[in-house]
């Protein structure tokens, strides 16, 4: 910090880009998704239940290929690849432990 709550020069010259490669990583991750949201199906009253994880932990558990991504991306990428759907289903998002 310089001493006025500021990050150094290298940290904010260096965050647009780390930003932007986040982002691309999170789109990447959304258009990976959009096909196992597909793929699963509604329960009895209609409603898909997408999966989202309170740990890395259990993300890794869920989906062992995935171990070492926090789930908080994956969470982001459920979120928008729902959001990019346009099937007319009802999707729920279950916090899994």
């Amino acid at each position: 910090m310089n001493g006025h709550g500021e990050p150094p020069y290298w940290v904010q010259d260096a965050l647009p880009g780390i930003l932007d490669r986040i982002g691309q990583v999170q789109e990447a991750l959304a258009r990976w998704t959009a096909p196992f949201l597909r793929g699963l199906d509604p329960d009895a009253d209609g409603i898909v239940h997408v999966p989202t994880y309170r740990s890395d932990r259990a993300f890794a558990r869920a989906l062992p290929k995935m171990a070492g991504w926090p789930a908080s991306l994956w969470n982001n990428a459920a979120l928008r690849a729902v959001d990019s759907l346009d099937d007319d289903r009802e999707y729920q998002f279950d916090l899994l432990r």
